[in-house]
């Protein structure tokens, strides 16, 4: 408790609670507490209070000042004291001094909470982008480059790819990553055509910042996939992927009212299976048009953390289906080089995703809607570097749904034995 017997009127004091969120977690909506006696009533601590940084709401109270009423005997003893000791006045002292006085109680009322801390917007935008790293959609010319340069004569196959990108969306977050992937196929032949297949391992590591807030975000992922590719004798291609992957996300921040620093982890996983089809149709003068089609369902698990404020936090599992149809347009340079332009229409049919994070200062829960359609634009070659190998490099950039300077480099090397 506060008492003031010189206060000078409105305005005159500011409001600063120490321990605000061990004072002010208990109340809920409506509920007020008791917290300063003034001799000359002037309403002078304002109107309301906002617990800032403390959980993942900055949660609103408003002020009230009602006249000092000495006959609220047990009120009165509650927050005075019935007689004087070391830790209160006393109520007969209190009464002398403040009967002409007001009593000002701090009131919880979430119609004045000021939004998400910066914890709580880092929780759900690391949530956000974890869904953007986990159901990313591969294609064959990014995984092999031009498959069609694989020799024909060798059973084997090894491959090496770079993948380097950033993903941005407007106002929540850019991560950047970096992909590391080694693969392995064998060859089978078939009557019209022949099929590779193999597996291969992949390592990610990454990081995340966050719009207007200090500290970053760091995700690593380690991968396992599985294909089957046809390549047909009339330019038709046919591949199918089954991928697992883990991911470990975590964020550290500073708070910009105190500094406080706020940190959170989890890890999940994700399964997914895709199917991919295209015809390379020969246009003449070594010119070729490629349209694409593609479909890709994907499973990312949920998760349950705490912060290190205590703040609760799950994370919903999310279903997604998402469909691609494009194209690449090239030029064969010569019998084991070319290069390509492309573009790409794709659409998330499902995606929802929904977070909850609880703490002392309330509750936050919310589905955010991945649904939506974008598209990418890219360039790419490949070339031959000898008999049993080949290079290649792929572009792409990506626009719509929320994209903000969202782009992906693929750069990998081949060799069959």
């Amino acid at each position: 408790m506060i008492y003031v017997y010189d206060g000078t009127g409105a305005n005159d004091l500011n409001l600063r609670i120490a321990n605000e969120t061990e004072v002010l977690s208990g109340l809920q909506n409506g509920e007020k507490l008791r917290f300063a006696t003034v001799a000359s009533a002037g309403h002078g601590f304002g109107d309301e209070y906002i617990v800032r940084d403390r959980g993942v709401i900055n949660s609103g109270f408003r002020i009230e000042y009602e006249n000092y009423d000495e006959n609220a005997t047990e009120e009165n003893n509650k927050y005075n004291g019935g007689e004087f000791s070391e830790n209160k006045p006393g109520n007969d002292y209190v009464t002398d001094l403040y009967k002409d006085g007001e009593n000002v109680y701090i009131v919880r009322d979430t119609s004045k909470d000021a939004g998400l801390s910066d914890a709580g917007k880092t929780i759900i935008n690391m949530s956000r982008a974890n869904y953007k790293n986990a159901i990313y959609m591969d294609r064959l010319n990014k995984r092999l480059g031009e498959a069609r340069y694989i020799n024909g004569e060798e059973e084997q196959g090894m491959w090496v790819r770079l993948r380097h990108d950033r993903i941005g969306q407007s106002g929540d977050f850019r991560s950047m990553n970096t992909m590391y992937e080694l693969g392995y196929d064998v060859k089978q032949d078939c009557d019209n055509g022949e099929r590779r297949i193999g597996m291969a391992i992949d390592y990610m590591r990454g990081s995340t910042s966050y719009s207007d807030i200090a500290g970053k975000g760091e995700t690593k992922r380690y991968g396992l996939w599985l294909y089957d590719t046809w390549l047909g004798d009339k330019g038709h291609y046919v591949d199918y992927v089954a991928k697992w992957g883990h991911l470990d996300n975590d964020f550290d921040i500073y708070t910009m009212t105190g500094g406080e620093k706020v940190n959170g982890d989890y890890s999940n996983n994700v399964f997914s299976v895709s199917a991919e089809y295209g015809k390379k149709n020969d246009m003449g003068n070594n010119w070729y048009f490629e349209p694409q089609a593609q479909l890709q369902l994907a499973r990312v698990t949920g998760a349950d953390y705490v912060s290190s404020q205590n703040t609760k936090v799950s994370v919903d599992g999310i279903n997604s289906l998402i469909g691609r149809a494009g194209f690449r347009l090239g030029r064969d340079l010569n019998e084991n080089s070319t290069v390509y332009v492309k573009a790409d229409l794709l659409h998330e049919f499902l995606g929802d995703q929904t977070i909850t994070a609880t703490d002392a200062t309330g509750t936050f829960r919310d589905t955010f809607e991945n649904k939506g359609t974008w598209y990418d634009v890219g360039f790419g070659f490949a070339t031959a570097l000898g008999n049993n190998s080949y290079a290649f490099m792929d572009f792409e950039k990506s626009f719509g749904n929320d994209n903000d300077e969202t782009y992906q480099i693929n750069a990998g090397v081949q060799w069959t034995f």
